[in-house]
């Protein structure tokens, strides 16, 4: 798992790491991470239309640069955004270097509330895509995401079944879940 927050020491959370800090031994040579730099610096400063959201993809471009070049040191298989707002910066820099790993992308309510111009080319360019409720599959098509009919809907909730003493079973109901 990696994160955009960074630097911080690295941990395992439930067996998993989590990648604060993100190092590589390769090197790319220098006029290839500035050229690569540049590009995106003026993408970000081209695509969003609200300068807040400018400046906060040219601070987070280090460290999604830093996050893409792990991803294809390491060859993951598959990268899922489990937010599709700033992280989809790092999938477009893996699908703009023609990265073989697969990339997944989520989109929830702020995602959508957000609207922002890179969530809306990721949701172009992703191999999968994701979203946890039916209503924000008419939102993908309102708010005009591309490939909007191309949702995966994957509840993401509580099984209420796995709580026995609050469970009771009842067969008119079509799900046996909860989200707030």
């Amino acid at each position: 798992v990696f994160t955009l927050a960074g630097p911080m020491k690295s941990k395992i959370r439930e067996g998993i790491k989590i990648n604060y800090g993100v190092h590589t031994e390769q090197v790319e040579p220098v006029t290839r991470v500035f050229l690569d730099f540049l590009f995106w610096v003026i993408f970000a400063l081209y695509t969003e239309q609200k300068l807040v959201d400018k400046l906060k993809l040219l601070y987070l471009l280090p460290r999604c640069l830093k996050i893409a070049n792990a991803i294809k040191v390491n060859n993951y298989d598959i990268v899922h955004l489990y937010w599709g707002h700033y992280p989809s910066l790092v999938g477009l820099i893996l699908k703009h270097r023609s990265d073989p790993t697969i990339v997944s992308l989520f989109l929830g309510a702020y995602d959508l509330e957000k609207k922002l111009s890179i969530s809306k080319l990721m949701s172009l360019k992703a191999d999968v895509r994701w979203t946890h409720a039916q209503g924000n599959l008419a939102k993908l098509e309102r708010y005009e995401f591309p490939l909007s009919d191309q949702y995966n809907l994957n509840y993401r909730s509580l099984d209420i079944s796995k709580i026995p003493r609050l469970y009771i079973a009842r067969k008119d109901r079509k799900y046996d879940f909860i989200t707030v």
